[in-house]
């Protein structure tokens, strides 16, 4: 018997959650919109069409691995989720732009060095070395 928790401990272990962010009063997150009615995330009617995730809202409590979150009126629907279904909101201007790693020099590179290297149109002839 202790053999076999053990081994059920092990694979739990490996497998771990999916999602084991923790969120502090007042944090914006966004909520997955999976299971929540289609009338409550958006206007258009097709599941297909809906946001997947909505919001921003604010945490407004803390239980265990579930949040409460400020929902407004409209979505009647219970405010409480569990942390699998939120994800930290990140406004769209708040990402920082890579800067790019290729050297200065990437056009000379990528220029063609004779017309035979330039591409052919269609029904062209390839001329023989």
């Amino acid at each position: 018997m202790a053999t076999a928790q053990d081994t059920q401990k092990e694979h739990s272990d490996r497998q771990g959650r999916k999602n084991t962010l923790v969120f502090k009063l007042g944090d914006q997150v966004v909520l997955n919109a999976k299971n929540l009615p289609t009338q409550a995330v958006s206007a258009v009617g097709s599941t297909k069409l809906r946001p997947r995730f909505v919001g921003p809202f604010t945490v407004i409590g803390v239980h265990g691995h579930a949040y409460t979150l400020d929902l407004p009126s409209s979505m009647a629907t219970h405010p409480t989720f569990y942390v699998g279904l939120l994800k930290p909101y990140r406004p769209a201007g708040a990402a920082e732009p890579e800067e790019p790693t290729a050297s200065q020099n990437t056009a000379e590179r990528h220029s063609p060095s004779s017309e035979r290297d330039l591409p052919r149109e269609a029904g062209q002839a390839q001329e023989p070395d």
